[in-house]
C-alpha cells in the first residue's frame, strides 16, 4: 500500500503552520517592549527617515532595511508581531534552502535540522519584532540564502554566475548592518567541502574549496576591517573587543576559554531544555503549552515520517559532519559577542547571542540524533524536541503578554490620574517591574500619549527610575532645580528636578499613586521603595492638569479603555482631592462601592476617610478609620497622621480630637 509522501512543495505550508503554532497563540494579545517602543514612536511622529539618525553612530548600513520596513508596516503592535512571525517564518525557509542544497541526498536529515532552526527555544525574544526584524532575521536570512547559493553555484556551473553574484549580493546584505553573524562566514568552507567530493584527492578538494570561497572571504575581509575602523573610530563602543583583551591577564584568558566552551554546552544542550521548567509555574500556560507540545508533536512526527523519499537508514557519515559544522557553527556564533566580553545567558537581553548560533546548534542536535539506528525513535525524539520547544516558547509569550498588561494598566491608570501634565514634566517612578522594558523604553509611550502632535526634536515628558538613574548623568542628584537635559533617540529632553511627578504603581495590587509629601508618603504608603523616598520632597502634582479632556492612547497600540474598576474611581477621587473637590471625591467613591468595587490597598480608603470627613460625614469617616484599623493595622500612623491634620480645621478638631483616641494615637 502506497503512502503519501509530502513533496519540497509542502515545505513552505508546513513550516508556516509550525509557525502558527508555536510563535502565534498569544500574539493577538502582546505588544510593544523595549527597544521597539522608541523607535517605532520616533519613526512615527518624525518619519521614517529618522532611521538614518538613529543608526548613524552605531549601525550605519542597517537604516536601509529599517526605512524599508517602517514605510511599509503600520505602527501597530499586532502589525509588528505579524511581520516578526513572518520574519521568523522566511529565515527558517532561508535555512532549509541551504541546507538541503548542501546535502540533496539527506533532505530527511536536512529538514529535522531546519525545523529546530525554525523553533529554536533559547532565544526568546521573538515578540520584540521591530528590533530583530531589521536587526538581525533580514540579515540572517541574507546569510543564510548567500551560503545555500554559494553552494548551488558550485553544484551547477551552468548558474555559476548568476548564483555568485545574488550570493555575494546577499552576504554583504547580511554582513554589513549587524556584526552578530560575522562568525557564520566559518560554516561557507565547511559546506564547500560537501560538495566538493567528485576530486579525488584532499589538496584537490581544498583548491577547489579556497577557489570558490576566495570571493566571500575577501568580502568578509573588508567587512571586517570597517568593523575594526569604526570600532576605533570612537562612533560606537559596545563592541570592543574587552574579550580578547582580557588574554593578556592570566588567568583571565583562561576564564574566556572556559566561557566559550560553556557557551558550545548552552547552545548545543542546554538551551534546548532551560525553559521547560518553567511552563509548569502558572496553571493559564500549562494548559496551553500542553495542548500546544501535543499537536506540535503530532504534526512534526506525521511530517517527518511521510516527508519526501521512505524510510533513511542510520547515516554516520551525515551525523559526525552535522556535528563537527554543527559545533564550528556555534562557535562562529558566539566569537563576536564572545570577543566583546559580553555574556551568554538564559534571561532577557543576553539571550539574544544565542541567535547566532541557532544554525549550528540546529545541525549539531540533528548529527547527534541521526546516529540512532532506529527511524521511527529518531522522528520520534526530533518530535519530542520541537514540541517541548514549543510549549517554551507559549510560556515566553505568556510572559510578555503580562508584560503587556501591566503596561497597560499603568498608562491607563495614569491618564485617569493626568488628564493633562504640562510639557518639561519628568516621572519619577521606582522600577515599574516591567521584565521588558527600562525607563527610556517607557519614555516613549509617555510622549505618544501626551504629546502625539509633537513632531520637533525636543520631547515634553521623561521617565525615570531614581535607583537606575540616581548619581548618572542623566539624574545627579535629586536637589530642587538641577537642570536635566538627556538625549533621547533623535530627540533631546531638556527640563529640571523642580518639575517633577513621582508616582508608584504597586507590583502586587494596588492603584497608581502620585506622591507627594503630605499625603500619599512613606506612612499613607507602608513598603513604599527607598529608591522613591528623595523624590517626595520634589513632587509636584500641580503639574498636572486636571480640568481638561483626558488623552485617547491610539486604540490599535493599546487597545479600548479597560472597565472602569476601583482603580478608576480612585484615580477619579484623586484628581478631585487635587482640586479640593471632597463632595467628588465621596462620589467617586460612592460609585465604586455601588458597583462592588473595593481596594486592593486597604491604604487607598484613606482618600475617602478625608473626603468624609471634609464634607462633614463624620461617622462614615469614623467607621471607615476603625474598619481601617482593624484590618490594616499597620496604617495606625497613617491614620493618625490624617486625622491629626484634620484636626488643624476648627470644625473637624472635636471629631478629630475622639478618633485620634479610639485610635491610640501618640499626643
Amino acid at each position: 500500500m502506497n503512502t503519501r509522501r509530502f513533496s519540497n512543495r509542502s515545505i513552505p505550508l508546513a513550516f508556516l503552520i509550525l509557525t502558527v503554532l508555536t510563535y502565534g497563540p498569544l500574539l493577538p494579545w502582546l505588544g510593544l517592549y523595549w527597544d521597539d517602543w522608541p523607535f517605532l514612536w520616533n519613526v512615527h511622529q518624525r518619519g521614517a527617515a529618522e532611521v538614518i539618525g538613529i543608526f548613524e553612530h552605531s549601525r550605519p548600513f542597517l537604516w536601509p532595511i529599517a526605512w524599508l520596513t517602517t514605510s511599509l508596516i503600520p505602527a501597530t503592535p499586532l502589525a509588528w508581531q505579524v511581520f516578526g512571525l513572518f520574519m521568523r517564518l522566511i529565515t527558517g525557509l532561508s535555512a532549509w534552502f541551504c541546507l538541503q542544497t548542501v546535502w540533496p541526498a539527506s533532505r530527511r536529515h536536512a529538514l529535522t535540522a531546519s525545523l529546530f532552526f525554525l523553533i529554536y527555544p533559547a532565544f526568546t525574544q521573538q515578540w520584540l519584532p521591530v528590533t530583530y526584524t531589521n536587526q538581525h532575521f533580514i540579515p540572517l536570512s541574507a546569510c543564510l540564502l548567500s551560503l545555500g547559493l554559494s553552494i548551488r553555484a558550485a553544484r551547477q556551473p551552468q548558474k555559476f554566475w548568476r548564483d555568485t553574484l545574488l550570493a555575494i549580493g546577499l552576504q554583504a546584505a547580511g554582513l554589513l548592518p549587524s556584526e552578530y553573524f560575522l562568525g557564520l562566514e566559518l560554516l561557507r568552507p565547511l559546506f564547500l567541502w560537501q560538495v566538493s567530493g567528485n576530486h579525488s584527492t584532499a589538496w584537490q578538494r581544498g583548491c577547489f574549496v579556497f577557489k570558490r570561497w576566495l570571493p566571500y572571504l575577501a568580502i568578509w575581509m573588508a567587512n571586517l576591517f570597517w568593523l575594526i575602523h569604526f570600532y576605533q573610530s570612537g562612533e560606537y563602543h559596545y563592541y570592543d573587543p574587552a574579550g580578547l583583551t582580557e588574554f593578556k591577564n592570566w588567568p583571565a584568558g583562561l576564564n574566556r576559554i572556559q566561557d566559550l566552551g560553556a557557551s558550545l554546552l548552552k547552545g548545543g544542550v542546554l538551551g534546548w531544555f532551560e525553559g521547560v521548567k518553567s511552563l509548569w509555574n502558572n496553571w493559564q500556560t500549562a494548559w496551553l503549552a500542553a495542548v500546544i507540545m501535543v499537536a506540535t508533536f503530532l504534526f512534526a512526527q506525521h511530517y517527518q515520517k511521510h516527508f519526501n523519499s521512505g524510510a533513511l537508514p542510520a547515516d554516520k557519515n551525515w551525523a559526525y559532519a552535522a556535528i563537527l559544522i554543527g559545533l564550528v557553527g556555534m562557535l562562529g556564533g558566539r566569537l563576536p559577542s564572545w570577543a566583546a566580553g559580553l555574556p551568554l545567558r538564559f534571561n532577557f537581553g543576553w539571550d539574544r547571542f544565542f541567535l547566532p548560533m541557532i544554525l549550528g546548534s540546529s545541525l549539531f542536535l540533528s548529527g547527534l540524533l541521526a546516529l540512532i539506528k532506529s527511524e521511527a525513535r529518531r522522528i520520534a525524539l526530533a518530535s519530542l524536541v520541537i514540541a517541548l520547544a514549543a510549549g517554551q516558547h507559549i510560556g515566553h509569550a505568556y510572559h510578555y503578554q503580562k508584560d503587556w498588561d501591566r503596561q497597560r494598566a499603568f498608562f491607563w491608570q495614569l491618564i485617569w490620574r493626568a488628564p493633562d501634565i504640562q510639557p518639561q514634566t519628568i516621572i519619577l517612578a521606582p522600577d515599574l517591574q516591567l521584565t521588558y522594558e527600562t525607563d527610556l523604553s517607557l519614555t516613549a509611550p509617555l510622549n505618544w500619549i501626551y504629546a502625539p502632535e509633537n513632531t520637533t526634536d525636543r520631547i515634553p515628558y521623561l521617565l525615570l527610575y531614581p535607583e537606575l538613574r540616581l548619581g548618572g548623568p542623566k539624574l545627579p542628584r535629586m536637589e530642587e532645580n538641577l537642570p536635566i537635559k538627556v538625549a533621547y533617540a533623535t530627540t533631546t529632553f531638556e527640563g529640571t528636578t523642580s518639575q517633577a511627578i513621582a508616582v508608584y504603581f504597586p507590583p502586587y495590587g494596588g492603584c497608581l499613586k502620585v506622591l507627594d509629601a503630605v499625603n500619599n508618603n512613606q506612612k499613607a504608603i507602608p513598603g513604599l521603595p527607598s529608591s522613591i523616598l528623595p523624590a517626595l520632597a520634589l513632587s509636584r502634582p500641580d503639574r498636572i492638569i486636571p480640568e481638561t479632556q483626558p488623552p485617547l492612547p491610539p486604540a490599535a497600540i493599546f487597545g479600548r479603555e479597560p472597565k472602569h474598576d476601583w482603580c478608576y474611581y480612585y484615580q477619579k477621587a484623586e484628581l478631585a482631592r487635587q482640586a479640593s473637590d471632597w463632595a467628588g471625591v465621596v462620589r467617586a467613591g460612592r460609585a465604586a462601592l455601588n458597583q462592588g468595587y473595593h481596594p486592593h490597598d486597604p491604604a487607598e480608603w484613606l482618600l475617602f476617610i478625608e473626603g468624609y470627613a471634609h464634607t462633614g460625614s463624620l461617622s462614615s469617616a469614623e467607621e471607615l478609620s476603625m474598619t481601617v484599623w482593624r484590618e490594616a493595622p499597620y496604617l495606625k500612623n497613617a491614620l493618625c497622621q490624617r486625622w491629626r491634620r484634620l484636626g488643624n480645621e476648627a470644625d473637624l478638631t472635636p471629631a478629630a480630637t475622639r478618633i485620634r483616641q479610639r485610635l491610640n494615637c501618640k499626643p
